[in-house]
């Protein structure tokens, strides 16, 4: 289950900042916070894969399924949910490969957080913060 790293975008930006309902300094929020928190995040799970613990690393994987769904980055949510798989079926020896791949997936998804959500992205875009009326962009 590889892919080249040009073959996908982490995250789907477009999609991320619609669960915010457009709130680009939410998001941004929400993307420090996960960057910040994804080093114990990810060391949570590798001690549980090394451990072979299934019940740990479902749980830390299911985590980090959860967090990076908030950015629509789909390949590391199925990476993830792999993970959580791989942990369910006892088959935690065989893991580290994707272990591997996903830790490299989730600082791609750090990385096109920081390059969209950064002030020269903002003003580069054209794009004016929607107004805080409770609708959804289309």
């Amino acid at each position: 289950m590889t892919r080249t790293q040009n073959e996908h975008q982490a995250i789907d930006f477009e999609s991320a900042l619609a669960k915010v309902g457009g709130d680009r300094d939410l998001l941004a929020e929400l993307a420090e916070l996960f960057c910040q928190e994804r080093p114990k995040m990810i060391s949570a799970l590798e001690r549980a894969v090394a451990e072979r613990n299934g019940p740990s690393a479902h749980a830390a994987a299911h985590s980090l399924k959860g967090s990076v769904a908030v950015f629509a980055a789909k390949w590391a949510v199925a990476l993830a949910m792999q993970l959580e798989a791989f942990a369910d079926s006892g088959q935690l020896a065989s893991a580290a490969e994707l272990l591997s791949e996903l830790k490299t997936e989730i600082e791609r998804v750090c990385e096109e957080l920081r390059r969209n959500l950064s002030p020269e992205a903002h003003q580069n875009d054209g794009a004016s913060q929607p107004e805080r009326d409770g609708k959804e962009l289309s």
